[in-house]
């Protein structure tokens, strides 16, 4: 989740928000690496359970073997993508509609545990943006709007686009029900000030009015390579 840094109070504030987000965020990307790689451990007990039988049936033995090369393969793609929370690639980019899956399924559990439900109306955005803008800004937005909003409460995104920019809505309603099993934050509250810090430090143009928070990303611009010749 990285930008460029700024310097001064405005740079420290920036970097307590990325910090509180990752904490944030700490259960669900533990919990997704630790899910990637628990299946290969269960296989590789297998294989040696049934290595150590009098007459090893050594056929499904290798086709076990290639399950764990395939998983592996998948665990890496994986956590490799999860890390790049912590350690990120400068000016990687994402598909619109893929951050903001990446972002909800995230906070899925904990906004299920705390009451909150989420809409996504944006469908397929197929559209470019800076990864880390999308990491940092929506999943601000979205642990802002929980942390503020009462509960229980559904949120609601949609997003337009035009040439340039991708704008992206969180509208908050209130709704029925229980209101799950409270504030189990595992760190503390995200305001709207850190949240503005982060829109700031990502050239994402940020706008509250009332229930809504609205947010225009850059659209990407793709890289043309030199021309051959």
């Amino acid at each position: 989740m990285y930008a460029p840094p700024v310097e001064g109070d405005a740079g420290s504030r920036v970097e307590a928000a990325r910090y509180a987000v990752l904490r944030r965020l700490a259960p669900a990307l533990r919990h997704g690496m630790v899910g990637a790689l628990h299946p290969i451990e269960l296989i590789t007990e297998a294989i040696d359970r049934r290595l150590q039988a009098s007459v090893p049936d050594l056929g499904d033995a290798r086709e076990n073997l290639g399950k764990i090369r395939s998983l592996s393969r998948s665990a890496i793609h994986s956590c490799t993508n999860l890390a790049s929370w912590l350690a990120p690639e400068d000016g990687a980019v994402t598909m619109l509609g893929e951050g903001i899956d990446e972002c909800l399924t995230l906070l899925k559990t904990e906004f299920g545990m705390r009451g909150f439900t989420v809409r996504n109306e944006t469908r397929e955005i197929g559209v470019d943006v800076s990864r880390a803008a999308v990491r940092n800004v929506l999943t601000a937005s979205l642990i802002a709007a929980t942390d503020s909003a009462p509960r229980p409460a559904e949120l609601v995104l949609t997003a337009e686009l035009s040439q340039e920019h991708a704008l992206l809505s969180i509208l908050v309603r209130p709704a029925d029900g229980v209101s799950g099993f409270g504030d189990v934050a595992p760190y503390r509250r995200l305001g709207w000030g850190d949240v503005e810090a982060l829109a700031k430090a990502e050239s994402v143009d940020l706008l509250r009015q009332g229930d809504r928070v609205t947010m225009r990303y850059p659209v990407a611009i793709p890289q043309v390579g030199p021309l051959q010749r």
